[in-house]
């Protein structure tokens, strides 16, 4: 059986709270995030926060180039400090 810790609401140390789970790779400099649902792409929801696609991608690295990765039900970064 696997066995894994809780996600923690907090990280980095910008003080700003980040909810969990979160996406693998995020940056620590996260100000706004979304919490991904089924369906969704990088393209819809970079539209909806009004960032480039290329944006989310490099706050998400862990979603790679193409999205493909992008978890749902976790949080994302769209937009820094």
């Amino acid at each position: 059986s696997v066995t894994a810790a809780a996600p923690t609401p907090t990280r980095g140390g910008n003080g700003i709270a980040t909810p969990a789970p979160y996406q693998p790779g995020m940056v620590d400099n996260c100000k706004t995030f979304y919490l991904v649902q089924p369906g969704d792409t990088c393209v819809n929801i970079a539209a909806r926060y009004r960032v480039s696609p290329e944006q989310l991608i490099a706050w998400n690295p862990y979603a790679r180039a193409d999205c493909t990765r992008l978890l749902a039900n976790t949080y994302c970064c769209v937009g820094v400090l």
